[in-house]
């Protein structure tokens, strides 16, 4: 079996859960009702240790988007909701 590398916000996540009892039971911050977390671990982080190993080598490129290109962006979505 091979290992499984959990993307960054998935270990985060993960780790959250596990303080998550710690806070409402010594805290008292959060009442719940139920005893279940349920979270879901996305990405198995494949993706992401290529980027971490340009990052970390210094192969990433600075890449900043033109007016142009951001005005193209921003008109593609004109026609959705708003937050």
């Amino acid at each position: 079996m091979s290992p499984v590398f959990p993307s960054m916000r998935s270990a985060f996540n993960s780790a959250w859960m596990g303080f998550f009892p710690v806070l409402q039971d010594h805290c008292g911050l959060f009442v719940l009702k139920e005893k279940v977390i349920l979270f879901n671990w996305s990405g198995h982080g494949l993706v992401d240790l290529p980027a971490y190993d340009a990052f970390l080598s210094g192969r990433l490129v600075q890449h900043e988007l033109t007016d142009e290109e951001i005005q193209k962006a921003l008109k593609s979505i004109e026609g959705f909701p708003k937050p």
